[in-house]
């Protein structure tokens, strides 16, 4: 029995970048970088794919060489320094930079940093009743500034659980980027779960504060979360303090008597003002903190109680009353 030969009919890229475009790209930068550097294959000029696939294969068999290199090439800025790279390579359960830490919201913030970009929007805000809005690189970390410091006054500490009944809202951002500020662990639910399937959530995981909107505006339509926002409270006895966001303009509910669980303050709508929040117990909430739209320098906080996003997940001591940049905690 015979068969026909199959024509050999490879599929063809749709799309191929042009050699300049290859030129110019970051991975070929990085390529002839990790080659004087590390010992990478040299890239190859005449042929970008056979360059290409050396490099991944380089990163396949020299595992500890490659991610030494990328963490160099990306400037990851690790508070404490790690002690090899590839602790141990069993898979399962691979050990990659033991003894490293470093904080999040510090990398994800360093474009403030660069007068260049400190204007250029780091978010566009944009929702049914109000026209786009940019939150800037050095607007959005004096925010977070300003929140972690309100969180160390409260008594948050690495490890502890910061919760959002949130939407995606430049404050859900700020509140963020404010928790891993700190070392604390963020976990939200979108303001259209119920409070129940809220609770069943959050009380896993015993949150210490509650970063909550008053409702939300969807399909033309307001949708009032005041009532769920109770019972949060009233359910949830980890609470130190509730952060109440006024998406609907509504004043913040009152603190209740001293053993209760919770109290909120207000925080505005509009992201030119600082956020502060109450502990339990406290009947009027302290004015917040000046926070000006625009640091005095790129590395400055915006609020002069303000600690910087570069602090550590391993400290929890207090912010500094400082306008300056602190240095990471030991």
């Amino acid at each position: 029995m015979t068969t026909a030969a199959h024509s050999d009919h490879r599929p063809q890229p749709l799309w191929q970048p042009g050699a300049d475009r290859i030129a110019r790209s970051r991975l070929t930068a990085f390529h002839a970088w990790a080659a004087e550097r590390h010992g990478a294959p040299a890239p190859i000029e005449d042929d970008p794919a056979a360059g290409y696939a050396a490099l991944h294969r380089w990163s396949v068999e020299e595992l500890e060489t490659f991610w030494q290199a990328v963490a160099e090439w990306f400037e990851v800025r690790f508070t404490t320094p790690y002690e090899r790279v590839l602790a141990d390579a069993t898979m399962p359960g691979a050990r990659w930079f033991p003894g490293a830490t470093l904080n999040y919201a510090e990398h994800a913030l360093r474009a403030a940093e660069d007068p260049a970009r400190a204007d250029e929007p780091a978010l566009l805000h944009v929702d049914e009743t109000n026209d786009p809005r940019p939150v800037g690189w050095a607007e959005l970390r004096g925010q977070v500034g300003a929140v972690a410091a309100e969180l160390r006054r409260l008594g948050v500490r690495p490890g502890d659980r910061v919760s959002g009944y949130v939407p995606n809202i430049p404050q859900a951002t700020v509140a963020l980027l404010a928790t891993a500020a700190v070392g604390a662990v963020w976990t939200s639910c979108a303001p259209d779960f119920g409070a129940r399937s809220v609770l069943d959530r959050f009380q896993q995981v015993e949150p210490v504060v509650l970063f909550t909107i008053d409702g939300y505006r969807y399909g033309g339509k307001t949708h009032d979360r005041t009532a769920s926002v109770a019972e949060l409270r009233a359910e949830l006895p980890s609470l130190r303090a509730v952060v109440h966001i006024p998406l609907l303009d509504t004043p913040a509910p009152r603190a209740r008597s001293s053993g209760t669980t919770s109290c909120a303050n207000r925080w505005s709508r509009s992201s030119s003002r600082c956020p502060s929040t109450t502990p339990c117990g406290c009947s009027t909430p302290p004015a917040p903190p000046a926070c000006p739209r625009r640091s005095s320098s790129p590395r400055a906080a915006s609020c002069s109680n303000t600690s910087s996003s570069s602090a550590s997940t391993a400290t929890s001591a207090p912010a500094p009353a400082s306008s300056g940049t602190p240095p990471p905690a030991g």
